[in-house]
């Protein structure tokens, strides 16, 4: 992320000194930085950016999850799956949990103009049903997201912390493992009710 403003960027310096943040993070934020920057944003500003930066939150939510298909490969040198894994770790660790209202507000939007396209359809009743059905459900899975993202985010800095990167990859190659079996024995079990029906 780039910084916004000067006012911005000495805050950030000023935690940095303190032990507050990162100072990778810092210097990240600073090579992303381009052109002049103000002293300060505006509010109308500060509010769009804080709402663009938690919408790329929620959408990197999504993504934001180890390659266990990479991971958990036996077919893999080992020194590239722990790379692999220490990085999504590291980079991870780094990341700020999403704020509950952000979430809340995020999903919220992002389900009400789902709901309402999908009511636009039917006329404008169904389009505000629509809206607010899909923006309270959208709601919910934005908190529902937002605790899974703070979950793994904290898992990320205690096995850093820890020195325990080895045994957060191993669980993660079982757990791989074992979502892999259960799909491979629901397959087996649709077969054979297809066979069945034979």
């Amino acid at each position: 992320m780039p910084f916004k403003s000067q006012a911005q960027r000495r805050k950030f310096y000023a935690m940095a000194s303190r032990g507050e943040m990162s100072p990778k993070t810092v210097r990240k934020w600073e090579t992303e930085t381009v052109g002049p920057l103000p002293e300060r944003l505006s509010k109308t500003s500060m509010i769009m950016d804080a709402f663009a930066d938690e919408l790329e939150k929620c959408a990197r939510i999504f993504g934001a999850s180890p390659d266990t298909s990479l991971i958990s490969s036996g077919a893999i040198p080992e020194d590239v799956r722990r790379q692999a894994h220490d990085e999504y770790l590291g980079a991870k660790s780094e990341e700020d949990p999403t704020s509950a209202p952000a979430a809340t507000l995020g999903g919220g939007a992002i389900g009400a103009l789902l709901g309402g396209g999908l009511g636009l359809q039917h006329g404008r009743p169904a389009t505000i049903r629509g809206a607010a059905v899909g923006g309270g459900l959208g709601a919910l899975a934005g908190l529902l997201l937002r605790a899974a993202d703070k979950g793994e985010i904290g898992r990320a800095r205690d096995a850093i912390g820890d020195g325990e990167s080895d045994r957060a990859m191993a669980n993660l190659i079982v757990s791989a493992e074992n979502r892999r079996r259960y799909e491979d024995d629901l397959r087996h079990r649709e077969l054979l009710s297809a066979m069945a029906k034979e």
